[in-house]
Parts: C-alpha cells; sequence; structure tokens
C-alpha cells in the first residue's frame, strides 16, 4: 500500500470513530435527559450532561 492509501484509510477510520462516538453520546445525553425528568437523577445526570458536552466539543474540534 502506497502512503497516501494508508493515509486515506486512516481518514475513514477515524471519521466513523468520530460517528460512532457521537452517536453514542446522543443516546447517553437523550437518555440522562429522560432520567433527569424523573427528578431524583437531577444532580447526577446534569454533571454526567457536563462531561458529555465537553467530550462532544472536544470531538467536534478533532473532526476539523
Amino acid at each position: 500500500m502506497s502512503f497516501l492509501m494508508l493515509k486515506e484509510l486512516s481518514r475513514k477510520i477515524h471519521r466513523r470513530v468520530i460517528v460512532s462516538l457521537e452517536s453514542l453520546l446522543a443516546r447517553l445525553d437523550s437518555n440522562f435527559a429522560y432520567k433527569n425528568r424523573r427528578k431524583r437523577w437531577e444532580t447526577q445526570s446534569s454533571s454526567l450532561r457536563q462531561i458529555f458536552f465537553l467530550l462532544g466539543k472536544s470531538l467536534k474540534f478533532l473532526k476539523k
């Protein structure tokens, strides 16, 4: 394989990983939003939502 082929393959894998992580984050975020409506999870889910928000921002930065 040439260097350019390896580089393109690496980009494709990187994109798939980011898309997979973003969909996982979206699912987790909606799950925590549901628990947040149930009030007893409010404090735990808000801190976890902040963590996932920051992780999502860093993933968007890596995408560029």
